[in-house]
């Protein structure tokens, strides 16, 4: 017998053909109907095993070599396969391209040889065109024609003015002249003027005392003051000293190699300024100021009143339906003319003709909040987009605050024995403007034996209590001795207190 013995099924009534011998191992195969499976050819080394589940037994199949066996074992890879592939191929080198660009920059940053170490400056032989889109003042909801200054003078040096839009994030400035400043356009609120970078200009900008004034002049002649100037040094991408929330005048250093930039800024000193006084001249038109100042207060303010008077000089009436009467504090904001306020004036509104060689007088009314900021400009204009304007300077001071007026109540009073003091609950309410200040001199407990010590008090004195606030405290006195009444002290408000145990 072989090495494996050959099993057949006791079930078939027909014995399996012999088979032949496949190599070392024998081929198992299962006659399941009564016909015996066809000998199969041998296919090299291994014999294919087949079952035959009907009555026809599998066609041979062909003979094929080793090689051919081992390249149908190992199919070539599909298409999608390379792309994927390729594309992590990219994905890798533009990592590490992007890693190489990084540390460039950084290296470039470290050596200064990045752009934005520079000043940001483009340069010009003649003044750079104003594009006809640029930016004007607006002046409720109006535009107004830009009045541009054409000199700065300072303590020691002036310069001629050139006015120049930035280019973007560039300021332009001239390409060999030492002394032009150039104006930012459209500034008129706190203007921006550069200033050429040399030494000469540093030291005396620098150098600035808090008593110099600087002035400005401007195209229509009129001059403004500026004073208290204070130096200080910016990152140049800090944009901070252009802000045009007040008025005030910011010089700027521009060029230099230095990682940030001097920069000088002034408050306007509308008491200092010329050209204007009592009386300016509008063409045709004759202004004078009269008097100016706080009328009376309202819940939410104060009702400010500007007297004037107006002479035409001209030929023909004047329409005064386009004239523009404003109010600038000194925070840069502007209030707009109140007609019912101006009735509260000598003059009463504006009339809407002056007759040629008529002379009006006119009260200017404007609602303001109680705490208006000085220094006060009243502006005039004849037609809201006109550049002339008669600017007169306000002496105003604002009005100070009304005296505190204290409120005091008791909550509670009891006597605690155990202790031997007597415990007071109340509270003090301010109802005037100024803070309210209490201390231990201000309360006082006494008796027909005198004055009674205080052991406690909460919350600590002094008690700093703002206009329109109030403050919940608490008092431990010392009980008297034999009394069963004591008189209470707050601020001037005497309470007694009986039945004391």
């Amino acid at each position: 017998m072989s090495a494996v013995e050959e099993k057949t099924n006791a079930g078939d009534s027909l014995a399996p053909s012999p088979r032949p011998e496949v190599g070392e191992a024998e081929k198992i195969t299962t006659a399941e109907d009564s016909l015996a499976p066809s000998p199969r050819p041998e296919v090299g080394e291994a014999e294919k095993v087949t079952t035959a589940e009907d009555g026809l037994a599998p066609s041979p199949l062909p003979e094929i070599s080793k090689e051919e066996a081992v390249k149908k074992a190992r199919p070539f890879p599909p298409t999608w396969a390379f792309l994927v592939l390729l594309l992590g191929i990219i994905v890798v080198v533009a990592v590490g391209v992007g890693a190489l660009r990084q540390l460039w920059i950084s290296s470039s940053a470290e050596s200064g040889a990045q752009e934005t170490a520079v000043g940001k400056l483009a340069t010009f032989d003649s003044p750079p065109d104003i594009p006809e889109n640029a930016e004007i003042l607006q002046e409720n909801g109006a535009p107004v024609a830009v009045v541009s200054p054409h000199k700065l003078q300072l303590p020691g040096a002036s310069y001629a003015i050139v006015a120049t839009p930035l280019e973007g994030t560039r300021w332009p400035v001239p390409t060999a002249q030492q002394d032009v400043a150039v104006w930012v356009y459209g500034t008129v609120v706190n203007y921006v003027v550069g200033l050429p970078y040399i030494t000469t200009t540093t030291s005396l900008l620098g150098g600035l005392a808090s008593t110099d004034h600087i002035t400005l002049t401007l195209s229509n002649g009129n001059e403004l003051i500026f004073g208290s100037p204070q130096a200080r040094r910016y990152p140049l991408e800090d944009t901070t000293p252009l802000s045009q929330r007040r008025p005030g005048l910011t010089l700027v250093v521009l060029g230099g190699e230095e990682a940030d930039r001097l920069v000088v800024q002034a408050r306007y000193l509308p008491e200092a300024a010329t050209g204007g006084g009592k009386t300016q001249q509008l063409g045709e038109l004759l202004v004078a100021l009269l008097t100016a100042g706080m009328q009376s207060t309202t819940v939410n303010g104060q009702n400010f009143l500007v007297e004037y008077r107006l002479t035409n000089q001209g030929a023909e009436p004047l329409d005064t339906a386009l004239f523009d009467l404003v109010l600038e504090d000194g925070q840069g904001q502007r209030y707009a003319v109140n007609s019912e306020v101006s009735y509260l004036g000598e003059g009463g509104p504006l009339p809407a003709l002056i007759s040629a060689g008529e002379t009006v007088a006119v009260s200017a009314g404007y609602r303001a909040p109680k705490d208006l900021q000085p220094p006060l400009t009243w502006i005039l204009r004849v037609d809201p987009t006109s550049e002339q304007a008669a600017r007169f300077p306000l002496a105003y001071r604002a009005p100070l605050p009304g005296p505190p007026q204290p409120q005091v109540e008791l909550l509670e009073v009891f006597a605690d024995q155990g202790r031997d003091v007597i415990v007071i609950n109340g509270v003090v309410r301010n109802s005037g403007e100024s803070a309210l200040a209490v201390t231990s001199d201000n309360v006082k407990l006494s008796s027909s034996g005198g004055e009674a010590e205080l052991r406690a008090q909460t919350p600590p004195f002094p008690w700093q209590i703002p206009g329109g606030g109030k403050q919940s405290f608490e008092l431990q006195f010392q009980r008297p001795a034999g009394v069963d009444s004591v008189l209470l002290d707050i601020w001037g408000f005497t309470f007694r207190i009986e039945g004391l145990p």
